[in-house]
């Protein structure tokens, strides 16, 4: 058992306290939540998405990441914790090179964006999807650069 896998957990589990509160928030948008409420909800899932990006992307996860992955340090975790590791460094590498606010903004464009979907297709008006769309593709190549 690794002590600096220790000192990881508490991040891990306020990552995934955020996430799980994020996937509950998506979760309603999709299914009880009222139209009229959308704008509000997506928000508050911006700013519980902006949290999440910081409970990763922070200067002790990044030392922590850095030391967990020396060959001695690997020698000490668990396959468990190697996976998770693994995982959590992969995850850092792609997320820390997007914006803190490009990434909330990117969140709160996505929980709006189901409900503009359901009644553009509701009315067969796609065309009114479309700059939604469009906005959902120009992060998405932003991203991946």
């Amino acid at each position: 058992m690794s002590e600096l896998f220790d000192k990881l957990v508490p991040h891990l589990d306020r990552m995934e306290a955020l996430n799980a509160a994020l996937g509950l928030f998506s979760w309603d948008n999709e299914t009880l939540a009222p139209t009229a409420a959308i704008d509000n909800t997506a928000r508050l899932m911006g700013t519980l998405s902006a949290e999440a990006y910081h409970a990763m992307i922070n200067d002790e996860v990044k030392e922590l990441l850095t030391a967990l992955g020396t060959e001695a340090e690997q020698e000490k975790l668990t396959l468990k914790e190697k996976t998770i590791f693994k995982k959590l460094n992969k995850n850092y590498e792609e997320l820390k090179k997007i914006p803190p606010a490009e990434y909330q903004a990117y969140n709160e464009l996505m929980a709006k964006s189901g409900a503009i979907w359901a009644a553009a297709r509701e009315n067969n008006d796609f065309a009114s999807f479309a700059p939604v769309l469009k906005e959902i593709v120009d992060y998405q190549k932003k991203f991946a650069n």
